[in-house]
């Protein structure tokens, strides 16, 4: 996460930038997140790595909702 956080402009890359890539395994993605109860975890954990609220509001907003829709399904 944080390698494409660094990136200026990282809150409007546009969804297709990485172009039609396969996805990697969805268990290695959310194996942590298998159950929506420790989502929490992920929310709590920003702050503690120096992201400041709007920055956590942007990566817990809709991107993040559309993300694991198109992952998990």
């Amino acid at each position: 996460m944080e390698a494409i956080l660094s990136l200026p402009g990282w809150e409007s890359r546009n969804s297709d930038a990485w172009g039609h890539c396969t996805p990697p395994s969805k268990m290695l993605i959310f194996t942590v997140l298998a159950d929506c109860a420790a989502w929490p975890t992920v929310t709590a954990g920003l702050p503690d790595r120096s992201y400041q609220p709007d920055d956590i509001a942007k990566i817990m907003g809709g991107n993040w909702l559309r993300v694991v829709q198109e992952v998990l399904g």
